[in-house]
């Protein structure tokens, strides 16, 4: 930012359990034509399961892991079976792991897959100890303490990710070299330029954290005066000429390589007269342009007599109508970059072709070239950054505004909740190259998560929630003590607890509720193991009712009891009191050992079905652990094999309704998606009240999310 406001540019050793650790030896270390060996793929794939795990409450999914492989190594595409078995048997056995050495093995892990590192607890942005600009290579001709580079946004539109490429190459440069970086408002086009834009550069810098002295602050717009003498200059000497021909056919002619008849080969003195009755309003706006005397039968285009100035009667937002001849791109940079003492000048790879125009200027006006460099652009597949596509979606109310959290302006980042520090940690990754890049999306998100985590409150969120009853054996609902103690952050505990309400009426997350049976033990996350006795809101939908909707009557005695809580035997409709979608016995708190066998013992006691097949298969289990000698302990091995679900959960009576939204690529092709912004209502814990906005938080076996609003969060990322 300026000083002052702008007005309004190694790895830890394996265990010998398999059930332990994620093994890390291939099958086969032969390096494959489809994406590098199958131990390279299962180091990643390693880490990625533990980070989600980790992320997700000590679970994940194959197809998490899945999509994260194929979103970041599109190599892998003609590889999905191999890459598929390889996931499954990463994951099977991440999930085997106990919480806390997830979190013990995830450092190693990341190590050994080259991920970037975060600063576990600090208050700011992870540190480094390279020397400033150490990312980028030599400069050619550079002298320490000598180099002067300049970030010279137009005012035109609001800032992107492009920008900040831009600008982060240009300080980074001049701090390689002990030099200096001119922050230059390229503002010669009043049609296009707003009081707003040169606001939004402002925001976008600060945001970054990249400063300009108050010195080094420059417009373009404040050099007029200069500008114009040096188009006399070149007109007087003949190297420019004012053309009065129509715009259609100077561009006609500078296709086909055909010199202006018209007016090319007058006399100067008759040209600088014309070049006076541009600024005496003699001639109107597009009556007349200066143009470069160049070689029209030229290869590159950009040498067939290109424009310098032209006229433009709309008042400027910092000069007002003090000037009505304004000098095109190519004029104005020459020579600013020349005056100002630019000794290297950075520009996208589109601009290349203009170098031999910027020499041609300055050779004929007898000033200083700066050496030209070149970068690639920086996009992202499906999100715009240009604001010929912006504009008009924000016209047509099709996206919400510049700080869209689809789109990657630096305001569409910020809100979305991507932190600065990523997005310059994202264009170093990138190198300085002149590449076309268009970066896959997960790169930057992958980063961001790892500088997010540490800070992000943990919380219980229902999606699609459904509300689940949980009765005692008298079939009353059953009352549940209050949580005191929970982590915001089950590693680091400097964030301190909070209290989660409890009761036997709460809700949980649609998917969860679509995934169980009548029988399923359940584990709901820090409360209580449970057992699904009836499922009406599944009857509903012809589940498991007699004969496809019996209004709650099932086939087996689950021990359901007499209950307390109404019910009207219909689904999960709204009739008054939301009606109950799924009916649980409480079998024991979550702190006490439930096995196999403790499960076998409890439905035998209270009399409940079990499916066959499940029995079966817990009866083996318990033969298993009675007969597994020099096994790990009995207590260890049952809590890791106890439940069939394991699911989060919001207490009904203190649940708070949010509004989530769901950004996803806009563009589908050259399609705009209008499904792009998905937003649906869900509820979370009443300590979501207490997280500042602009906040990240984890929802549980969700992902992260910044707080919008009071009301309102956004997704940011898995």
């Amino acid at each position: 930012m300026v000083s002052e406001s702008l007005p309004s540019e190694s790895s830890e050793s394996s265990e010998s359990t398999p059930s332990k650790q994620p093994r890390t030896e291939p099958s086969s270390n032969a390096a494959t034509d489809d994406g590098g060996s199958d131990e390279q793929l299962r180091i990643h794939i390693t880490y990625l399961a533990l980070e989600n795990a980790a992320a997700h409450g000590g679970r994940t999914r194959d197809k998490n892991i899945l999509g994260k492989i194929l979103g970041t190594r599109r190599d892998l595409r003609g590889s999905i079976p191999r890459v598929s078995r390889i996931v499954a048997d990463v994951v099977s056995q991440v999930n085997a792991m106990p919480a806390d050495e997830q979190g013990s093995r995830l450092e190693a892990a990341r190590r050994e897959a080259g991920m970037p590192q975060a600063e576990p607890d600090a208050d700011g942005p992870p540190s480094t100890d390279d020397a400033p600009g150490a990312w980028l290579p030599q400069l050619e001709g550079a002298q320490q303490g000598a180099v002067v580079t300049r970030f010279p946004p137009e005012p035109n539109g609001y800032p992107h990710i492009g920008h900040a490429k831009a600008a982060i190459i240009n300080l980074d440069y001049a701090a390689k070299y002990g030099g200096r970086c001119i922050l230059r408002i390229d503002d010669t086009n009043p049609d296009a330029e707003r009081k707003e834009y040169l606001a939004g550069i402002n925001v976008g810098l600060e945001w970054l954290g990249l400063e300009f002295k108050k010195e080094d602050v420059k417009y373009t717009s404040d050099d007029i005066e200069i500008m114009y003498e040096k188009g006399e200059k070149l007109i007087t000497s003949g190297m420019a000429y004012v053309c009065t021909c129509k715009k259609d056919d100077i561009s006609r002619n500078r296709r086909e390589r055909t010199e202006c008849k018209c007016c090319r080969k007058d006399d100067p003195d008759e040209h600088y007269k014309r070049w006076s009755k541009m600024h005496n309003a003699k001639f109107k706006a597009g009556d007349a342009v200066v143009r470069f005397r160049g070689d029209m039968q030229a290869d590159n285009a950009v040498m067939r007599d290109p424009v310098l100035f032209r006229i433009i009667s709309t008042p400027h937002y910092r000069q007002g109508t003090r000037y009505r001849v304004w000098p095109s791109y190519d004029m104005a940079v020459a020579v600013e970059d020349s005056i100002h003492g630019i000794t290297h000048a950075f520009r996208s790879k589109e601009f290349e072709t203009r170098a031999e125009l910027i020499g041609a200027i300055l050779g004929a006006l007898g000033m200083r070239k700066p050496r030209q460099h070149y970068f690639s652009r920086l996009a992202f597949e499906g999100m715009p950054t240009s604001k010929r596509v912006i504009k008009p979606l924000m016209e047509d109310g099709r996206i919400t505004g510049y700080d869209d959290p689809r789109i990657p302006t630096l305001g569409g980042l910020k809100r979305r909740g991507i932190r600065p520090e990523a997005v310059r940690k994202f264009i170093e990754s990138l190198g300085m190259t002149k590449a076309d890049t268009v970066a896959p999306f997960e790169t930057l998100e992958s980063i961001n998560r790892s500088m997010i985590d540490a800070q992000s409150t943990r919380l219980f969120m229902t999606r699609n929630p459904r509300r689940l009853a949980i009765l005692d054996d008298a079939g009353a609902q059953k009352q549940l003590e209050d949580r005191t103690d929970v982590q915001n952050h089950p590693l680091h505990k400097g964030m301190g607890k909070r209290m989660m309400p409890a009761s036997g009426d709460v809700y949980i997350p649609g998917d969860d509720f679509d995934r169980l049976e009548e029988g399923s033990i359940v584990r709901l996350m820090g409360l209580a193991y449970v057992v699904i006795t009836e499922l009406p809101g599944r009857d509903a939908k012809g589940g498991y009712g007699v004969g496809g909707g019996g209004g709650g009557v099932t086939r087996h005695d689950l021990g359901r009891g007499t209950r307390s809580i109404p019910y009207d035997g219909g689904g999960s409709g709204k009739s008054g009191e939301e009606d109950v979608d799924a009916y649980a016995r409480y079998v024991t708190g979550i702190d006490e050992p439930f096995g196999a066998g403790d499960i076998l013992d409890y439905f035998e006691k209270k009399g409940i079905w079990m499916p066959p097949a499940k029995k079966r298969a817990l009866q083996e289990e318990t033969a298993a652990e009675a007969g597994g000698g020099g096994q790990e302990p009995a207590k260890k091995k049952k809590q890791e094999t106890a439940e069939d679900a394991r699911m989060q959960w919001v207490s009904k009576k203190d649940a708070v309704r949010i509004r989530l939204a769901i950004p996803k690529r806009p563009f589908d092709g050259e399609e705009f998606d209008e499904d792009s912004l998905e937003e649906t209502e869900v509820y979370t814990e009443p300590h979501f009240e207490n997280v500042e906005e602009g906040a990240e938080i984890q929802f549980v076996r969700f992902g992260y999310c910044r707080k919008d609003t009071g009301r309102r969060v956004i997704f940011t990322h898995g």
